[in-house]
This record gives structure tokens, C-alpha cells and sequence, in this order.
């Protein structure tokens, strides 16, 4: 009898013990977000991967039942994927989302941070399988991101961090060209440029008044800088979003990390004001334990090369060099086989163009235009590629300076080239606010290039339709839309066309 009350006392035990077990593996998890949690996401924006996981491991271990680190860790990865390109730590990392989903599904769902966290998640999965190529799981993550992201903010509707996620979604679904909307309504995606970019201001105000959410800044200046870029008076705005931003927090273009040196390097870029990306780049912090940002040795190169200086060999080389990377290797391979042209040496030129085949990748509108002048076999002329980069870089004057200086040599250009010389000049004085001498030269490239298989001719009736758009003209606006799109043109055919088509959108909307 002793024996048996023993052991249904030792059963009952057991029971309680395997009771409160069970009850602990399927309680509902947690969102605290701790110290450690906001460290790592700062490492993972300076590109400290390493030390980012590691104090990402002490917040889960001091809180076993937290859902934020599960979050954390899966963006530190995210942040990794997008700059590695690696295919091996593509596969290795994507055989830990299930795992990581599971235990997100299983958080309170009274917080606004159980949709948020779920919603970015597949926001961030839906990037990942775009940038490697598995397009139907990018599609089906960006929907559960919208879905989840959308109700939230219905839930949680003044919720920073929804309204910044799914502010980038609501521009994403505002741009879609009106041809389109069957599909987002097919979808039920609702969202306008103009509302997710009010989110995002939004979200970025209450950021900066709340020490609690700082966590979130550098993801939704990001964004903003980029977004900016694109728009309507894209210069004027890209700008002024800049500088007041850098006054409020105190900062200049000195000392950024690598995603904000990203950021705005690119909105210099974007204005042409090539010897203050090279600042940004040249003067940004550099870790001695962080992953290289590997896009910005391309960035750096190039502004170099728009100064037509020997030093963006340097950048090109370490660029070629990284093995993993596989988008702009092709560009990077042209760039540098011009800068040996532009030094006189063909026979350089050439042997590094033949090699363009076998490196990186062909899904960038840059790498694509490689590919095309590798299989080609065209000698750029020197004059024509010198003006292109002291444009680029936006030294106008000097670029104006060297193509009127050598007017004289049109004639004995190809059909080809003519058609690059107008362009060019149309760019430059386009660039100078000299719209009617820019459309002169635009006309004059459309009419020599328009059945040739260079871009000169499509960008110069894109650049004449904005003119007449500016101008409030846009019957002139669409006719030289619509042009476009009959165009055979090879290079850079995407992204001209596109910016053709939303072009055409806009200008339909502003007859009505």
C-alpha cells in the first residue's frame, strides 16, 4: 500500500510537471523590445553581422519566450542576403524560416507588434526570393505582407512601425502603371504614392520624438531618400528631405554608416554632385569587424571615373574581386575596360570586354547594356564616353566645353555616334536648365536614332515628353510617350520604357 500511494504520488508529479510543461511550449510569446534587440538591429545597419547575432543570442536567452529577437535575427539575415548575393547562405539561411514563422505565429495577438512582426517578416522574405531570382515565392510573401501589414494598421492605425512598412507597400502599389489595376484589384491592393509617402513621413515624425523607436529611423530615412528620388521635382525634394534631416539630428555627410552613406550617396548621385558622393563614401565609418558593403566600392568607383580619374581602378578591381556578388560585375568589367580606352590602350579594352560573358549576372539594366557592348564588339568613341562622364558626374561646363570644342569631327562620325552627340548635348543642357536648346538636341537625336538599337534616341524622347509635361503640355507630353514604345531600342529597354508608361499614366490623368 505504501508502494502503490508512492507511486500515485509520483504519477501525479509527473502530471503536473508534464502539465506545466506543455502549458509553457504553447503559451503565447512575447514582444519586449529589450536592449540588446536594439543593439543588434543597429550592428546589422553598420554591417556587423557577427555581433549583431551574438547580442541578438543573449536577449533569447534571457528571455526564452521573446518574439522581437526571432524578428531581429531573421532581419540581420536579411540585411546580410541583400549584400552578400550568396547563393550557398541563401539556401542555408531559408532552411531556418519555417522555424522562425512558427514562433511568430504564435504571439500575442493583442499587440500591434504581432501583425508587424509577421507582416515585415514576409515583407522581408518577399525581397530575399526577389533578389534571387525565386519570383513566384517573392509574389506570395509580398501578399501575405500586405495583407498582414494592412490589417494591422487598421488595427493599429497611428502604429509607427506598420505605418512605415506598409508605407513603402502603398508606393509600391501607387506606381503600378494604370494598364495594371486589374491586377491590384484582382488583389484588393488599395495604396497611393502619395498616401504611403504621408506614412512614412509620418512614421519617421514619431520616430524621431520617441527614444523607443529609434530602432526604426535608419530603415525609414532609407526609404524616404530613395522614394524621394522618384518622384515629381525628385531633385528639389531628395534634397530638402536631406538636409533637414541632417539638421535635426545634428549630422553632416562625415562619419555615416554604411546604409546611411548608401542612402544619401545615392541621392547625391542622383543630383550630380560627384565630388560629395565621393566624400560620403571615402569618409564614411568603417568597422574593423564589419561585412564590406560591397555595392559601395561600385558606387565609389564610378563617381571616380566621372572625374575621369585613374583611381577608379582601385574600386573597380576590389569590386570584380568579390566572389559572391554577381549584380553590376558586368558593368564594373565595362567601366573599367573604358578606362583603359580613354588611356589610349585598345588592346586592354578589348580583352577585358571578352570577359564580360562569363562574369555575374544579366538582371540589371547596367549589366544588360554590358552584355550588349561585349557581344557587339563596339569601340566607344573616346570623345563621346569622356562628355558622358563629366555629365554624370555634373560637370556640366566641362562636358559642354568638350563636345562644342569638337563640333568640327561630326561629320566624320557614324550614324551612331551622331546620334550620341546630340544626346549628350541635350543632357548637358538639359542638366544646365537650358530647356530649349535641350529639346533642339533631343529632336535632333530622335530624328537621326530613332530605328537604332542604342537608348540615345528612346531617353531623348523620354527627356522631350518631360519637358512638354513641365510645360503643362500634355498632348506634346504623350505623343513623345507613346513614341517610345515603338521604339527597337535594346538598351536599358526596361527602364526607359517603364518610366514611358507611367509617364503615359500621368499624362492621360492630367487631360481628363
Amino acid at each position: 500500500m505504501i508502494r502503490h500511494s508512492h507511486l500515485c504520488t509520483f504519477s501525479l508529479f509527473q502530471l503536473i510537471i508534464l502539465i506545466l510543461f506543455n502549458s509553457s511550449i504553447n503559451a503565447q510569446r512575447h514582444y519586449t523590445f529589450d536592449k540588446y534587440c536594439k543593439d543588434a538591429l543597429a550592428l546589422a545597419s553598420e554591417f556587423r553581422f557577427e555581433k549583431a547575432h551574438e547580442q541578438v543570442n543573449i536577449s533569447k536567452r534571457i528571455d526564452p519566450s521573446g518574439n522581437i529577437p526571432i524578428w531581429v535575427e531573421n532581419y540581420i539575415d536579411f540585411v546580410y542576403l541583400l549584400n552578400s548575393e550568396d547563393d550557398k547562405q541563401y539556401q542555408n539561411i531559408k532552411r531556418l524560416k519555417k522555424e522562425r514563422l512558427d514562433y511568430l505565429e504564435k504571439g500575442e495577438q493583442n499587440s500591434p507588434f504581432y501583425g508587424y512582426c509577421l507582416g515585415h517578416f514576409h515583407f522581408q522574405w518577399a525581397i530575399i526570393h526577389l533578389k534571387f531570382k525565386d519570383y513566384y515565392k517573392a509574389f506570395k510573401e509580398a501578399n501575405s505582407a500586405y495583407r498582414l501589414l494592412d490589417k494591422n494598421h487598421s488595427l493599429y492605425p497611428q502604429f509607427p512601425p506598420s505605418l512605415s512598412a506598409l508605407g513603402v507597400l502603398h508606393v509600391f502599389v501607387g506606381s503600378v502603371p494604370d494598364q495594371y489595376n486589374w491586377v491590384k484589384d484582382l488583389l484588393g491592393y488599395r495604396g497611393t504614392i502619395t498616401q504611403g509617402l504621408a506614412e512614412l513621413e509620418n512614421a519617421l515624425g514619431k520616430v524621431l520624438q520617441n527614444p523607443d523607436l529609434l530602432w526604426l529611423e535608419k530603415e525609414t530615412v532609407f526609404y524616404l531618400s530613395f522614394i524621394y528620388i522618384n518622384l515629381d521635382k525628385g531633385m528639389e525634394r531628395s534634397l530638402s528631405f536631406r538636409n533637414k534631416y541632417l539638421i535635426q539630428k545634428n549630422m553632416d555627410l562625415i562619419g555615416l554608416d554604411p546604409v546611411q552613406a548608401f542612402a544619401f550617396a545615392k541621392v547625391s548621385v542622383f543630383l550630380g554632385r560627384n565630388d560629395e558622393v565621393i566624400k560620403i563614401l571615402q569618409n564614411r565609418k568603417i568597422y574593423s569587424d564589419q561585412m564590406e558593403f560591397f555595392y559601395l566600392d561600385y558606387l565609389l568607383a564610378n563617381a571616380y571615373q566621372n572625374k575621369l580619374s585613374d583611381s577608379c581602378l582601385v574600386y573597380y578591381n576590389k569590386y570584380l574581386g568579390y566572389p559572391a556578388v554577381k549584380n553590376f560585375k558586368k558593368s564594373s568589367a565595362q567601366r573599367k575596360a573604358w578606362q583603359y580606352l580613354m588611356k589610349d590602350d585598345t588592346v586592354q579594352y578589348l580583352t577585358i570586354m571578352k570577359l564580360i560573358p562569363q562574369i555575374g549576372q544579366n538582371e540589371v539594366d547596367a549589366d544588360k547594356q554590358a552584355l550588349l557592348a561585349s557581344t557587339r564588339g563596339e569601340i566607344p568613341n573616346i570623345l563621346l564616353l569622356k562628355a558622358r562622364l563629366l555629365f554624370d558626374g555634373g560637370y556640366y561646363g566641362k562636358a559642354l566645353d568638350l563636345l562644342i570644342s569638337n563640333r568640327d569631327k561630326l561629320e566624320s562620325l557614324s550614324i551612331e555616334q551622331q546620334t550620341e552627340y546630340h544626346y549628350r548635348l541635350g543632357r548637358i543642357y538639359d542638366g544646365m536648365d537650358n530647356k530649349v536648346n535641350a529639346r533642339l538636341e533631343y529632336s535632333k537625336a530622335l530624328e537621326l536614332g530613332r530605328d537604332l538599337p542604342q537608348y540615345y534616341a528612346a531617353n531623348a524622347s523620354l527627356m522631350i515628353a518631360m519637358i512638354y509635361e513641365e510645360q503643362n503640355k500634355y498632348t506634346l507630353a504623350e505623343h513623345y510617350y507613346k513614341m517610345i514604345l515603338d521604339m527597337p531600342f535594346e538598351e536599358y529597354r526596361n527602364s526607359i520604357t517603364q518610366k514611358a508608361k507611367i509617364g503615359l499614366d500621368r499624362t492621360k490623368k492630367m487631360k481628363r
